[in-house]
């Protein structure tokens, strides 16, 4: 069942603020999504995936989430939507659970509404070689493509893919190849 975008915002709306997008366990030890709509549009959204999330909170965004949203800003979307492979919290990748938590299986669920509620059609992934820090990760990474192919939503990146065959980090990338002319969509989707 789809939810239609006025109920998907009241379900995740940040209650302190109005046009952000925010779901974290009671904990704060997951997050799900974060992500920001400039001018309350919904139609043009810059949805990027990471591997895990950090400390970024609508009140304060880390290093990566806010190279995400500058980069929304200067392309022309109407706002942008974080997402992660994995949903712990951990500002060093190093310290991710060993073996995958029931949360992760959650954060597939909230992945597929959005791209339903939103009507995504393209997603960046932008996750680096961390993909390669516990092996849990490939398998998430595969379940969230064939939601992608479920949905007919294309991934794609902004440079050429690193040695390793993956997506570069954001953090890793000048502003000037994080442009709409740079992005190249991925074949494995």
């Amino acid at each position: 069942m789809r939810l239609e975008v006025a109920e998907f915002i009241k379900k995740y709306q940040d209650d302190l603020f109005g046009d952000w997008v925010y779901a974290v366990t009671k904990d704060n030890k997951y997050r799900y999504i974060l992500g920001h709509f400039f001018n309350n549009r919904y139609q043009n959204l810059l949805v990027c995936f990471g591997i895990n999330p950090s400390t970024a909170t609508p009140a304060k965004l880390d290093n990566t989430v806010s190279r995400v949203a500058d980069t929304a800003l200067r392309n022309g979307y109407d706002g942008w939507l974080m997402f992660s492979i994995y949903p712990e919290r951990a500002t060093n990748p190093d310290a991710m659970h060993q073996e995958m938590a029931p949360e992760a299986l959650y954060n597939l669920e909230v992945i597929k509404e959005t791209i339903l509620c939103f009507k995504i059609t393209e997603v960046w992934f932008a996750y680096g070689n961390l993909l390669e820090k516990r092996n849990y990760l490939p398998d998430l990474l595969l379940k969230i493509k064939k939601i992608l192919r479920d949905t007919n939503c294309k991934s794609f990146t902004f440079c050429p893919l690193s040695k390793a065959g993956h997506p570069r980090h954001p953090l890793y990338l000048s502003k000037e190849v994080l442009s709409l002319h740079n992005k190249k969509y991925l074949d494995d989707c």
